[in-house]
């Protein structure tokens, strides 16, 4: 839909911007991992990012033997460091 003054319309530029950034996407994806030798997994290297080129973040939720932790991945940190 058209603005009725268009012309007028200084800042429509950002405007288009600012409504293409406004788009939103979210989802949750749930993994599970096997490894036959759990005592040598020292960290997890997440290839999403480079997979979805669109993707900003990765809230990350991880439990292993030795416990729990949070992590937020962005596309220059997505190693998961898993400590003993």
């Amino acid at each position: 839909e058209k603005h009725e003054d268009h012309e007028k319309h200084e800042d429509h530029e950002k405007h288009e911007d600012h409504a293409a950034k406004a788009e939103h996407a979210e989802f949750v994806a749930e993994f599970e991992l096997q490894c036959q030798q759990l005592d040598q997994l020292t960290a997890i290297d997440v290839a999403l990012f480079s997979l979805f080129s669109g993707l900003e973040e990765v809230n990350a939720q991880v439990i292993y033997a030795a416990g729990q932790l949070k992590k937020e991945l962005v596309k220059d940190d997505t190693r998961i460091a898993l400590p003993q």
